[in-house]
């Protein structure tokens, strides 16, 4: 814009010096002056446009800069209202998993079996603990915080013994697991569960924010106690390792897992018929309220993602039953369909999901 004013000028110069350098001695000396005073006026005219165009390019510049503060001020805003939204997901479903132990406490029963008194803090809606700023130590995403900087308390009692296998339970199969320096401290990983898809069945370790892969675990076993367990005001947290990370995730979605077996029969018979579903997602629905037992309050999450194929598959973990002896079932479900007709129920595999305190069995049974 700036070289376009600048010809422009330019052009009215000339005009004006050429104008001034004819001949004022003759017949047509009135009309040259006369040229020459417009031609002065449109350069006027001219430099006083470019004054005011070069003006309201500064303001559309001072604008932009306005507007690009205030969409880089609504990114970060958006970036910390979701990672506040993940931590009050695991916060939330921890909690749940606390109150329905606090139940069973009432009911003169103490996570480990024995009479005990509940905790008087197991009504509390939030941690209001703050993660302490903590070194690491020389494996990747450890914190070598002492016992008196972590969050909480130590809770060893309530959770796995140190080497003990654990599974990602609980999670949608479009989401991931945060795995934190401390308890509700900084996200150093994230966990995915890969189950029915391009038939790899895997715990997936990816960066916090990025899709980067950092290890791939056995689906079953491959996430490690370390034996270290912290209670907060309504959630438990437990250290795991995962290859050669390390760091903290919400007990409520951590467990060990047990035998499995084939259900199908008790489905169908339970249910009076072979079902039938519309969807994938729906048989897996309806096999998890068979599972549940009517039981409204359980969490039933589908984990593994629908497959269409022949068979089409889904994997279901339905949680937190009324039963003190397990804490829920993962299942595999099976379904037949013909062309686009509905999915008609081909088999189901249980396996056992245990409370992280009990462990399982050499045999496979939640102790």
């Amino acid at each position: 814009m700036a070289a376009v004013a600048a010809v422009l000028i330019a052009i009215a110069a000339l005009v004006v010096a050429s104008l001034s350098g004819s001949d004022s001695g003759s017949a047509d000396s009135d009309d040259t002056s006369e040229a020459l005073a417009e031609a002065a006026a449109l350069l006027t005219d001219v430099q006083e446009t470019v004054a005011a165009a070069q003006a309201a390019a500064d303001r559309a510049q001072e604008a932009a800069a306005r507007v690009s503060a205030a969409s880089t001020a609504a990114e970060q805003a958006a970036a910390d209202a979701a990672s506040a939204s993940e931590l009050a997901r695991e916060s939330a479903a921890s909690a749940a998993v606390e109150a329905a132990a606090a139940s069973r406490l009432v009911a003169g029963a103490s996570p480990d079996g024995s009479a005990a008194d509940t905790p008087s803090d197991s009504t509390d809606s939030d941690d209001a603990d703050d993660p302490p700023e903590v070194p690491t130590d020389g494996e990747s995403g450890a914190a070598a915080a002492s016992e008196d900087e972590l969050p909480g308390e130590p809770y060893n009692d309530y959770g796995p013994a140190s080497g003990a296998a654990l599974a990602v339970v609980g999670v949608e199969y479009d989401s991931r697991l945060n795995v934190r320096d401390v308890p509700i401290g900084d996200v150093v990983a994230r966990l995915s569960n890969s189950i029915n898809a391009d038939s790899e069945s895997a715990v997936i370790v990816s960066a916090p924010d990025s899709p980067e892969r950092l290890a791939t675990l056995d689906l079953n076993s491959g996430v490690i106690a370390t034996g270290n367990t912290r209670r907060l005001k309504t959630t438990v947290w437990h250290e795991i390792r995962m290859g050669a990370m390390r760091g903290w995730a919400s007990s409520a979605f951590l467990s060990p897992l047990g035998a499995n077996s084939d259900v199908t029969a008790d489905v169908i018979d339970s249910l009076g018929e072979t079902p039938s579903a519309p969807s994938l997602t729906q048989m897996a629905q309806i096999v998890a309220r068979w599972a549940a037992a009517g039981d409204s309050s359980s969490r039933v999450v589908v984990s593994g993602a629908p497959v269409d194929g022949d068979p089409g598959e889904v994997t279901v973990d339905v949680l937190d039953l009324p039963d003190d002896s397990i804490r829920g079932y993962r299942l595999q479900i099976s379904a037949a369909r013909d062309n686009s007709g509905p999915y008609t129920l081909r088999s189901v595999e249980s396996t056992l999901i245990c409370s992280s305190h009990r462990g399982v069995s050499d045999s496979g049974v939640c102790n």
